[in-house]
C-alpha cells in the first residue's frame, strides 16, 4: 500500500480517544524499539520526535516506563511515526518501514528468537498468526492460502485509520523474517482493505496480505 497521505494522517490524529484509553492495545516491546531507534537514529532523538508532533497528551502517555511483555493502546505508537518523519524529512511510510526492519532483527535476536528454529519461509509463513497474537490483542489473522513461494493472509478486526500504519509495519516485519529463513527477491503487499462494519467508534476493515518469495 502506499504511504500514508495527509487525509489519512488527520483520520490517524482525530481518533476518538485519548492516549492510553483505546481498546486496542500492541506489546511494549514494540514501544521500548522504537524509542532506542529514535534515540540512536533520529536528530534529537525521542524528544525531537514528541516536539515534532505537538501532541502535549502523546508526549505525557511517553512519560511512563513501557513493559516488554504489557500491552498499551496502539495508536499513540502510530502517531509519533508522523513525528518522526517531520525530524527526518522523509515520508511517514518510509520512517515506518525503516524503523520495523531494524525491530524485526531485534525482535529476531531477542525476544521472538524462537522463529531461528524455522528452516524455511513456508515454516515461517505458517506461524503467522501466533506472531501476530504474540504483538496484538485485537483481530485475527487467517492464512488463506499456503504453498512453495507464496502466502496470502487476511487481516482481520483492524481499525480504519489504523490501515496505513499497520501495512507498513507489516510488510518490512514480514519480509526480514521470510529472508532470514532462506527467502529470496521477498516482496509483501498490502491489498485493498475490505470493509467489516464498526466497533467502539471507529471503521473496522479486513487487509488482504500477499508475500512472494524465491
Amino acid at each position: 500500500m502506499d504511504g500514508v497521505n495527509e487525509a489519512d494522517e488527520r483520520a490517524l490524529l482525530e481518533i476518538p480517544w485519548s492516549p492510553g484509553q483505546s481498546p486496542f492495545h500492541i506489546k511494549g516491546v514494540a514501544y521500548r524499539g522504537h524509542v532506542e531507534y529514535c534515540d540512536r537514529i533520529v536528530p534529537g532523538g525521542h524528544s525531537a520526535v514528541l516536539a515534532a508532533l505537538g501532541r502535549p497528551d502523546v508526549t505525557k502517555f511517553f512519560s511512563q516506563p513501557f513493559l516488554a511483555s504489557t500491552r498499551y493502546d496502539v495508536f499513540p505508537l502510530a502517531m509519533v511515526g508522523i513525528g518522526a518523519a517531520r525530524v527526518m524529512g522523509t515520508g511517514f511510510s518510509e520512517f515506518v518501514r525503516e524503523r520495523t526492519r531494524w525491530q524485526a532483527n531485534e525482535d529476531v535476536k531477542g525476544v521472538y528468537r524462537w522463529l531461528l528454529g524455522f528452516t524455511t519461509p513456508e515454516m515461517i509463513g505458517g506461524r503467522l498468526q501466533r506472531l501476530i497474537s504474540q504483538y496484538f490483542d485485537f483481530g485475527d489473522v487467517i492464512v488463506e492460502e499456503s504453498t512453495k513461494g507464496y502466502i496470502r493472509t487476511l487481516r482481520r478486526g483492524l481499525p480504519r485509520p489504523l490501515t496505513e500504519w499497520y501495512a507498513s509495519v507489516s510488510e518490512p516485519y514480514v519480509e526480514v523474517l521470510l529472508g532470514m529463513a532462506g527467502g529470496k527477491n521477498v516482496r509483501c503487499t498490502s491489498l485493498v482493505p475490505i470493509p467489516e462494519g464498526r466497533a467502539h467508534g471507529v471503521d473496522i476493515v479486513s487487509l488482504p496480505f500477499e508475500a512472494r518469495w524465491a
